[in-house]
């Protein structure tokens, strides 16, 4: 059959015809899809700047009309269609701006209904696409959804994953909205286990917990808060013997005139550390006295001892104690010798178990060989001991005053305190020995009467 000219002609005239119905009629999809037919069989057609138009046109009515509805995946797939194919249009701008309102309407949508973790995922995915910079309002997204998500997760995450996000917070958003709501929540999740840990006797975990936060805790705004924190953990370092690390701690302590930080800084010997000594109660006194022995001064801490004079029982009980742990002989024997001085002449200065002063001083005057000075401690502690007490201790007193009455040729007045040592503590080593040197002189007496 043989087609003429004229029918080739009347083809595309029909296609076009048809083209101009579907635009009028706005459906879209045929419409493009008969547009690309029509391109593919006629490329050197004159047509195509103008069907390109219309296909431009009609692809954008239908992504607004499909973005309008909230139809959002066909509206993206029609203004992708737009920037793939019309990168020089003049509704480029408007097409990346509609694109990104879809997205933060799909984003903010997850916001609304407080699924936090999905809507920072979607904002933080656009954050990732080129090319242009975000606008403020995704930056304000993000703010309020990490904020809610930190917020919405206090008392259900860990407090170590409630910490994590919130210094990630502080990170990326110095000057967030909720930048002060963040750091108090970031405060709280620290402090509560890090207090809990410290006044349960947990040094090991307050020290680690500081560990993990040192780096905010250091450039915190809250100096009242790291300043507490760190006289904590010194005294955490103290407690399991890492002197070392807690003096260094100390020091960048900011000077602060509460108890705690005077007690942690005069027990590391920093005599630097201004403080009413006085405002210690006596078991506070006693235990700085105690954490001051270790640091190998003694008259450091005997002036300390020296200074309070708010309970002078205290005071020597502490000296006591503190003596005790001196190495040097003579440094201790001076100690011992004022301690005595002042037990002897004041009663109020009589600690639970005073009277081992005097047996101590009696002790050492009898090893100098100071027989006589010997005698009078050594009663005493046996005088302040009582009848009811049957102690080595007492044994201990009863044998050595006996051996300085012996050194002082005052035999029978020894062996009154002997007979006493072994009738009223016969079991002790000391009434042992008294009981021996008794009948060894016994023995010599008879020996010499023959």
């Amino acid at each position: 059959v043989y087609i003429g000219e004229d029918l080739y002609e009347l083809v595309p005239r029909a296609q076009l015809v048809q083209i101009k119905a579907l635009y009028k009629d706005n459906d879209t999809v045929r419409l493009v899809r008969m547009i690309d037919d029509y391109a593919a069989s006629y490329p050197e057609s004159p047509n195509l700047p103008y069907l390109a138009k219309i296909k431009e046109d009609a692809l954008y009515t239908a992504a607004v009309s499909a973005q309008a509805d909230k139809n959002y995946s066909t509206a993206l797939t029609y203004y992708g269609q737009l920037l793939d194919e019309f990168s020089e249009s003049a509704k480029h701008a408007q097409i990346v701006q509609s694109i990104d309102d879809i997205h933060f309407d799909r984003a903010k949508q997850l916001f609304d209904e407080k699924r936090f973790p999905e809507c920072r995922t979607a904002v933080e995915d656009r954050m990732m696409e080129p090319p242009s910079p975000l606008q403020p309002r995704w930056m304000d997204l993000w703010d309020d959804t990490v904020y809610q998500n930190i917020l919405t997760n206090v008392g259900v995450m860990p407090g170590n994953a409630i910490r994590y996000k919130s210094r990630e917070y502080l990170t990326f958003m110095p000057n967030g909205k909720h930048v002060n709501q963040v750091k108090q929540i970031l405060a709280e999740a620290f402090n509560y286990p890090f207090t809990q840990a410290f006044e349960t006797g947990r040094d090991a975990e307050v020290i680690t917990l500081y560990e993990e936060n040192q780096g905010w805790l250091d450039t915190w705004f809250d100096q009242e808060l790291t300043n507490s924190a760190r006289v904590m953990v010194t005294t955490s370092l103290m407690h399991m013997n890492m002197r070392g690390r807690a003096a260094d701690l100390f020091k960048s302590i900011t000077p602060m005139m509460t108890p705690e930080y005077a007690a942690l800084g005069l027990g590391l010997c920093e005599k630097n550390v201004i403080y009413d000594i006085n405002k210690f109660t006596p078991d506070e006194f006693l235990s700085l006295i105690d954490e001051t022995g270790l640091c190998n001064d003694p008259d450091y801490s005997l002036s300390l001892i020296k200074q309070y004079t708010k309970d002078l029982r205290t005071a020597m009980q502490a000296q006591y104690k503190l003596l005790k742990n001196i190495p040097d002989d003579r440094k201790r024997e001076m100690v011992l010798n004022d301690t005595y001085s002042i037990l002897s002449e004041n009663q109020a200065a009589r600690f639970p178990g005073y009277e081992e002063v005097y047996l101590d001083a009696g002790v050492v005057s009898f090893r100098k060989n100071d027989y006589q000075g010997a005698i009078m401690p050594l009663k005493r502690y046996v005088d302040a001991a009582g009848d009811n007490n049957s102690t080595e201790k007492k044994a201990e007193a009863l044998y050595y005053l006996g051996k300085s009455l012996i050194a002082l040729n005052e035999r029978d007045r020894a062996f009154e305190y002997y007979r006493q040592l072994t009738d009223t503590i016969p079991d002790s080593i000391f009434a042992g020995m008294a009981k021996s040197e008794m009948e060894d002189t016994a023995w010599r007496n008879n020996l010499n009467n023959r």
